[in-house]
């Protein structure tokens, strides 16, 4: 309550800032399509699949309010689902987003993010992205197969100060919720406080300090192993320490440390330290690569130590052509995989995220995207037993021709690909295969008040 207070208080206090600055414009866009869908797997089961057909029918908008140095802009697009044979089902699909920034002042921006989603579908979209030059996971990556409906909100609230050309502050407030109509699957809570400053001492030598606290709260039937997840707060510090070789190349050292401390189960506290060294490599806003090696030593309270070494990686890079584009994004490290439909906890991963567009005539336009992540997680004790160590890969291609026969309407026909494999036994594995009809409507641009 208190994260949600504060985010209120200072969202008031943005827009009030400068009130005049939201006479300038307000822009709509309103939009409706009709998709049908088939699937093969619909509950995305290893044996005795289902398919069916699946059809929504949805109607939205994107509003804006934009001022010289304050904005908000609100998007909604509810749709209702029908199942053919699994009419048990069908209900609404509600996404919506909400943003809201004031630049305070030349070098001072204040901005809130509000995310939310209720659907049926198990599977996460949009599973990574790069924004404000950081690349991050965002989507659930765990694993989902019910068709029982959940939704999930996250609300972020963001303060940055530059105080040089390389140099800034900045702290940021996250909450989070998630909640399950289905009864396997827990409920959660996340708040999330951090701090940061990026700072360079020179032209060649810079430094990155990061602080995060986060506190996890659990309700429901079972966690990721079956036993009921335990409230926990979380500690993590980075220090980071840049030497610029030249303007684009630089090497680093850094040092992360986590503390995890249960509320319950003591046994399972543990404490996380990870050193790693590497280089970045800059060119443009379309291009960011960081790539290290590192080793971590995983220290819990009543049990033996584990360690292992790890990639430490992130990469961010379009490509822009005359008629399309390609856009490539990816991710590796350690992360602590707590809000999801499973509570997986301490992971290694790799995960990477390609897209690309390509305009055929002025009336087609072709599409393709390709996904896949890797995760490792250690055995551990939770609940006073031991859980095996697992290994994951989650995969995904999609394909689709659009074909606009005037500015208002688009026609798209595409094809999804999804599969995922553990070691944890066949069960759990699944292959399925989409085909989707998309019809939209919408104007070329938006209306103008």
């Amino acid at each position: 309550m208190i994260f949600r207070t504060i985010s209120l208080a200072l969202l008031i206090a943005a827009l009030s800032h400068n009130p005049m600055a939201f006479s300038a414009q307000f822009n709509f866009t309103p939009r409706s399509s009709a998709e049908v869908e088939y699937t093969d797997n619909v509950f995305l089961t290893n044996n005795n699949t289902e398919d069916d057909f699946i059809t929504t029918l949805s109607a939205g908008f994107t509003a804006q309010l934009l001022g010289r140095t304050n904005g908000l802009e609100v998007t909604f697009d509810p749709g209702y689902v029908f199942y053919q044979d699994f009419t048990e089902n069908d209900g609404w699909r509600l996404p919506a987003t909400l943003r809201a920034w004031s630049n305070l002042t030349r070098s001072t921006l204040l901005e809130l993010n509000n995310d939310f989603l209720r659907t049926d579908d198990p599977l996460s979209r949009d599973r990574i992205t790069a924004e404000g030059g950081r690349v991050e996971e965002t989507g659930d990556t765990t694993r989902r197969s019910s068709r029982d409906s959940y939704y999930r909100n996250r609300a972020r609230l963001n303060l940055s100060h530059r105080f040089g050309r390389e140099d800034r502050v900045y702290t940021e407030f996250v909450y989070g919720l998630l909640r399950n109509d289905d009864n396997q699957v827990e409920d959660n809570d996340e708040y999330r406080a951090s701090a940061g400053l990026d700072y360079w001492f020179t032209q060649k030598y810079g430094s990155e300090f990061f602080g995060e606290f986060t506190r996890g709260e659990f309700s429901g039937q079972s966690g990721f192993d079956g036993e009921p997840t335990s409230d926990f707060d979380n500690w993590l510090g980075t220090l980071r320490f840049l030497g610029r070789m030249t303007r684009h190349f630089s090497l680093f050292f850094q040092y992360d440390q986590a503390y995890r401390d249960f509320d319950s189960n003591a046994e399972s506290d543990y404490i996380v330290y990870a050193p790693s060294a590497g280089f970045t490599y800059s060119t443009t806003e379309d291009m960011y690569l960081r790539l290290g090696l590192g080793y971590y030593w995983r220290d819990f309270k009543d049990d033996d130590n584990q360690e292992d070494p790890f990639i430490e990686g992130e990469i961010s890079k379009t490509w822009n052509f005359q008629r399309g584009f390609i856009n490539l994004v990816g991710l590796s490290g350690l992360t602590q995989n707590d809000f999801g439909a499973q509570n997986v906890g301490f992971q290694q991963f790799a995960s990477i995220q390609g897209t690309a567009n390509y305009d055929f005539t002025r009336q087609i336009v072709g599409d393709m995207g390709a996904y896949y992540r890797y995760a490792h997680t250690p055995s551990q004790e939770r609940g006073g037993r031991n859980v095996d160590e697992l290994d994951t890969n989650d995969y995904q291609f999609t394909a689709g021709i659009g074909y606009e026969p005037t500015l208002w309407m688009t026609i798209r026909l595409g094809y999804e690909f999804n599969k995922y494999t553990s070691d944890a036994g066949s069960s759990s594995d699944y292959t399925e295969n989409r085909g989707l009809l998309t019809i939209t409507l919408e104007p070329d641009q938006p209306w103008r008040f």
